[in-house]
Protein backbone atom coordinates (compact mmCIF):
# COMPACT_ATOMS: atom_id res chain seq x y z
CA UNK A 1 0.00 0.00 0.00
CA UNK A 2 3.30 2.12 1.10
CA UNK A 3 4.09 2.26 -3.00
CA UNK A 4 0.82 2.77 -3.89
CA UNK A 5 0.36 5.64 -1.93
CA UNK A 6 4.00 7.30 -2.88
CA UNK A 7 2.79 6.80 -7.05
CA UNK A 8 0.15 8.95 -6.39
CA UNK A 9 2.74 11.74 -5.51
CA UNK A 10 4.73 10.54 -8.58
CA UNK A 11 7.17 8.66 -6.26
CA UNK A 12 8.33 4.89 -6.92
CA UNK A 13 10.33 2.75 -4.80
CA UNK A 14 11.72 -0.51 -5.89
CA UNK A 15 10.64 -3.97 -4.91
CA UNK A 16 12.03 -5.28 -1.83
CA UNK A 17 11.23 -4.79 2.17
CA UNK A 18 15.40 -3.05 2.60
CA UNK A 19 14.78 -1.25 -0.38
CA UNK A 20 11.06 0.25 1.12
CA UNK A 21 12.78 0.93 4.36
CA UNK A 22 15.99 2.56 3.22
CA UNK A 23 13.79 4.79 0.86
CA UNK A 24 10.82 5.17 2.85
CA UNK A 25 12.84 7.07 5.73
CA UNK A 26 14.31 9.27 2.69
CA UNK A 27 11.08 10.38 1.48
CA UNK A 28 9.94 11.70 5.10
CA UNK A 29 12.79 13.25 5.48
CA UNK A 30 13.12 14.94 2.36
CA UNK A 31 11.29 18.34 2.77
CA UNK A 32 11.64 19.06 -0.84
CA UNK A 33 9.59 16.61 -2.10
CA UNK A 34 5.44 17.33 -2.93
CA UNK A 35 4.18 14.95 0.02
CA UNK A 36 1.86 16.72 2.53
CA UNK A 37 3.02 17.41 5.98
CA UNK A 38 -0.49 15.06 7.03
CA UNK A 39 0.56 12.21 4.27
CA UNK A 40 4.14 12.61 5.47
CA UNK A 41 2.68 12.25 9.25
CA UNK A 42 0.74 8.42 8.01
CA UNK A 43 4.06 7.59 6.50
CA UNK A 44 6.29 8.00 9.50
CA UNK A 45 3.29 5.98 11.80
CA UNK A 46 3.36 3.25 9.00
CA UNK A 47 6.84 3.54 8.93
CA UNK A 48 7.24 2.71 12.27
CA UNK A 49 4.95 0.28 12.43
CA UNK A 50 6.74 -1.54 9.68
CA UNK A 51 9.62 -1.54 12.29
CA UNK A 52 7.74 -2.39 15.17
CA UNK A 53 6.59 -5.68 13.43
CA UNK A 54 10.07 -7.06 11.98
CA UNK A 55 11.37 -6.23 15.42
CA UNK A 56 8.25 -8.30 16.99
CA UNK A 57 8.78 -11.08 14.03
CA UNK A 58 12.72 -11.81 14.82
CA UNK A 59 11.92 -11.82 18.69
CA UNK A 60 9.31 -14.62 17.58
CA UNK A 61 11.75 -16.47 15.16
CA UNK A 62 13.80 -16.28 18.60
CA UNK A 63 11.74 -18.67 20.73
CA UNK A 64 10.47 -20.66 17.82
CA UNK A 65 14.13 -21.48 17.15
CA UNK A 66 14.79 -21.85 20.66
CA UNK A 67 11.75 -24.34 20.60
CA UNK A 68 12.92 -26.11 17.60
CA UNK A 69 16.51 -26.87 19.41
CA UNK A 70 14.57 -29.18 21.97
CA UNK A 71 12.49 -31.15 19.06
CA UNK A 72 15.38 -33.80 17.69
CA UNK A 73 11.81 -33.92 14.88
CA UNK A 74 12.09 -30.18 13.54
CA UNK A 75 15.66 -30.66 13.64
CA UNK A 76 15.70 -33.15 11.24
CA UNK A 77 13.62 -31.50 9.36
CA UNK A 78 15.61 -28.33 8.96
CA UNK A 79 18.18 -30.66 7.45
CA UNK A 80 15.80 -30.79 4.02
CA UNK A 81 16.35 -28.46 1.55
CA UNK A 82 12.91 -25.45 0.95
CA UNK A 83 12.49 -26.87 5.30
CA UNK A 84 12.75 -23.98 7.30
CA UNK A 85 11.52 -23.00 10.62
CA UNK A 86 7.91 -22.15 10.54
CA UNK A 87 7.39 -25.19 8.17
CA UNK A 88 9.21 -27.65 10.07
CA UNK A 89 7.21 -26.64 13.34
CA UNK A 90 3.72 -26.47 11.49
CA UNK A 91 4.70 -30.14 10.46
CA UNK A 92 5.63 -31.31 13.99
CA UNK A 93 3.03 -29.38 15.31
CA UNK A 94 0.51 -31.15 11.99
CA UNK A 95 1.41 -34.68 12.43
CA UNK A 96 2.25 -35.16 16.06
CA UNK A 97 3.74 -38.70 16.84
CA UNK A 98 5.27 -39.57 13.30
CA UNK A 99 5.46 -42.91 14.62
CA UNK A 100 2.23 -43.19 14.38
CA UNK A 101 1.89 -43.37 10.90
CA UNK A 102 2.55 -46.11 9.00
CA UNK A 103 4.14 -44.78 5.94
CA UNK A 104 5.02 -41.24 4.02
CA UNK A 105 1.71 -41.97 1.88
CA UNK A 106 -0.59 -42.12 5.30
CA UNK A 107 1.00 -38.70 6.31
CA UNK A 108 0.23 -37.35 2.70
CA UNK A 109 -3.13 -38.50 3.12
CA UNK A 110 -3.10 -36.39 6.51
CA UNK A 111 -1.99 -33.48 5.12
CA UNK A 112 -4.29 -33.74 2.58
CA UNK A 113 -3.49 -33.37 -1.16
CA UNK A 114 -4.74 -36.66 -2.01
CA UNK A 115 -6.70 -38.45 -4.28
CA UNK A 116 -10.64 -38.72 -3.68
CA UNK A 117 -11.84 -42.01 -4.81
CA UNK A 118 -15.32 -42.99 -5.43
CA UNK A 119 -16.10 -46.84 -5.58
CA UNK A 120 -18.77 -48.98 -7.07
CA UNK A 121 -19.26 -52.25 -8.40
CA UNK A 122 -15.90 -52.70 -7.15
CA UNK A 123 -14.38 -51.10 -8.97
CA UNK A 124 -12.30 -47.85 -7.53
CA UNK A 125 -12.61 -44.40 -9.57
CA UNK A 126 -9.92 -41.77 -8.78
CA UNK A 127 -11.02 -38.72 -8.82
CA UNK A 128 -9.31 -35.52 -8.74
CA UNK A 129 -7.04 -34.15 -5.75
CA UNK A 130 -8.64 -33.37 -2.50
CA UNK A 131 -7.96 -30.71 -0.15
CA UNK A 132 -9.26 -31.12 3.10
CA UNK A 133 -5.68 -31.20 5.13
CA UNK A 134 -4.24 -28.23 6.83
CA UNK A 135 -4.10 -25.46 3.93
CA UNK A 136 -1.68 -22.96 6.22
CA UNK A 137 1.03 -26.32 5.91
CA UNK A 138 0.34 -27.23 2.46
CA UNK A 139 1.03 -23.44 1.65
CA UNK A 140 4.08 -23.44 3.42
CA UNK A 141 5.39 -27.13 1.97
CA UNK A 142 4.40 -25.29 -1.60
CA UNK A 143 6.54 -22.29 -0.78
CA UNK A 144 9.10 -23.93 0.34
CA UNK A 145 9.09 -26.70 -2.76
CA UNK A 146 9.33 -23.50 -4.93
CA UNK A 147 12.45 -22.02 -2.93
CA UNK A 148 14.06 -25.22 -3.74
CA UNK A 149 13.69 -25.33 -7.80
CA UNK A 150 13.88 -21.38 -7.86
CA UNK A 151 17.31 -22.16 -5.87
CA UNK A 152 18.61 -24.80 -8.45
CA UNK A 153 19.05 -22.28 -11.37
CA UNK A 154 20.75 -23.22 -14.30
CA UNK A 155 23.72 -25.27 -12.83
CA UNK A 156 21.70 -27.91 -10.76
CA UNK A 157 18.35 -29.09 -13.01
CA UNK A 158 17.65 -32.75 -11.25
CA UNK A 159 16.33 -30.88 -8.12
CA UNK A 160 13.31 -29.32 -10.51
Amino acid sequence: QIRGWLLEYEITIPQGLNRLRKRVREIIEDAQNTLTPMFRGILSELYDEIVHLEERIASLEKKLESVGKQSGDRQLLRTIPGMGLLTATALVAAIGNPSAFKSAREVAARLGPVPRQHSTGGKPTLLGISERGDSYLRSLLIYGGRAVVQGAGEHNRSVA
